[in-house]
């Protein structure tokens, strides 16, 4: 059974309208160790009680289409993408909402 759609837009309209992820880099490189994926993405979501087994979240087509967002999905430099989150098995595919994503740098703990 589905989620009453109030419920589910009332959940995504809690996150805040830009998520924040630090992640590892080469130095002073934009260039991350390792990616960040839409599951990625979605177990932040999870995280903040939001029902993605209800969703579909995907980069931007805009992302995607201006090579930010590498093939496969992976995103593996530092700065700010977005995610589009629609109801799942909606043959209509509306946009419920749009959140940003900023990758951020996270300093070397010094040994």
């Amino acid at each position: 059974m589905r989620l009453p759609l109030s419920y589910i837009t009332s959940c995504i309209s809690s996150v805040p309208d830009t998520i924040t992820i630090s992640q590892r880099t080469s130095g002073t490189s934009s260039t991350l160790f390792g990616s960040v994926s839409i599951t990625d993405i979605e177990r932040l979501l999870e995280e903040m009680d939001v029902p993605v087994h209800e969703l579909e979240v995907r980069w931007s087509a805009k992302d995607v289409e201006s090579g930010k967002v590498q093939t496969g999905g992976r995103v593996k430099e530092t700065g700010e993408y977005a995610v589009e989150i629609l109801l799942k098995g909606d043959g209509e595919s509306k946009v419920l909402d749009t959140r940003r994503i900023r990758i951020e740098a996270v300093e070397e703990a010094s040994q």
